[in-house]
């Protein structure tokens, strides 16, 4: 009999009927509350509150079940509910309490490691970067075994290269590409470590870790971002042609953010390679593929008009300013295209 009310209450949850629902298992629960359903009847109950927003009554029902159910296996999970409540309403410190008291009362449960995770991801989205660092390590230290093990690595060098302890990031990263090279994160690990390199200026280092990269994924759309990081370490090492072949590749990328940069890059570097035919084709091909992305777009404009203004094509560049006067948001670049069009007006260039 309790085990067929407690079935009413779940069909009711399941069609999303919370209100009935919760009926059914307080029904159940003041019918049989010495049977092994009475818990999980109790626990519906706190997640038909939750579902209908009545969040003061879900608070008390989850405290009431701590009490009622201590040592029950749900009882870890009616925590992980009530913290990630608090968290989503942005009640950091007492979504950072709840999940300490779950690991502290429950640390074998399969709730800990997420509650660790999550104390250590609020610490982040404050910007407490050393706290983060610490709590993260315990997800490491405390859950070896645990599926977040991996993702804590690669969260734990993506802290230290904010903090600019490069070192400590390539060793987080280089374990997961060594110990799970085929794994979703690793290719966050693989751009990781192409930063940690650059930025200690071991140039061959991250050319090379982004090679791997592109070997490692040919099938993945992470080859176009690689291409266009490897595309930008050589144009900074002047290898213009080994440029464009990356930013070539990169401007076939799906991701918008990362073809509208290599279709921009790849101007640059045929400017800088004194191509300047190329560089117009490539710097227009910005302005009228992504309008959308404003930055690059006025950044595309400047070069146009520059580059216009070099082969003494006045009415062209006149009408690469004036659109960046139009399209543009940033006020210094808009200055520089008043400043041109005056000169233009004033007969100072011809």
């Amino acid at each position: 009999m309790p085990s067929a009310l407690l079935k009413i209450g779940d069909g009711y949850y399941s069609l999303k009927r919370y209100a009935q629902a919760a009926n059914s298992y307080s029904n159940m629960v003041r019918a049989y509350p010495k049977s092994k359903e009475a818990p999980e009847a109790d626990f519906g109950i706190l997640l038909c509150l939750l579902q209908e927003k009545k969040y003061d009554s879900f608070i008390f029902r989850v405290e009431t079940f701590l009490k009622r159910y201590p040592q029950h296996a749900l009882a870890s999970q009616a925590l992980m509910q009530l913290g990630d409540y608090y968290q989503q309403e942005r009640m950091k410190e007492k979504a950072v309490k709840t999940y300490r008291e779950l690991i502290t009362l429950f640390p074998n449960s399969e709730w800990a490691e997420d509650a660790q995770f999550r104390i250590a991801f609020l610490f982040m989205q404050d910007r407490r970067w050393a706290e983060a660092i610490e709590e993260m390590d315990k997800v490491v230290r405390h859950f070896p075994k645990g599926h977040l093990f991996i993702e804590a690595h690669v969260e734990l060098g993506g802290l230290y290269l904010l903090l600019q302890d490069y070192p400590k990031a390539l060793e987080r990263y280089e374990w997961v590409i060594k110990n799970h090279p085929q794994h979703p994160l690793a290719k966050r690990a693989y751009l990781g470590m192409e930063e940690g390199y650059r930025n200690l200026g071991k140039t061959d280092q991250a050319e090379k870790i982004l090679k791997e990269l592109i070997a490692g994924f040919p099938q993945d759309d992470i080859q176009f971002e690689g291409q266009l990081k490897l595309g930008i370490l050589f144009l900074t090492q002047k290898k213009f042609g080994e440029a464009v072949t990356a930013f070539s590749v990169a401007v076939r990328s799906p991701d918008e953010r990362i073809a509208s940069q290599a279709q921009f890059k790849l101007g640059e570097a045929y400017l800088e390679g004194e191509n300047r035919e190329l560089a117009l084709i490539q710097f227009s091909k910005v302005v009228y593929l992504y309008p959308h992305y404003s930055d690059m777009l006025e950044e595309a404009l400047l070069k146009l008009g520059t580059l216009y203004m070099a082969e003494k094509k006045i009415p062209e560049a006149r009408q690469a300013y004036r659109k960046l006067l139009e399209k543009g948001k940033r006020e210094d670049r808009k200055e520089v295209a008043r400043k041109m069009l005056d000169q233009m007006q004033k007969g100072d260039i011809r």
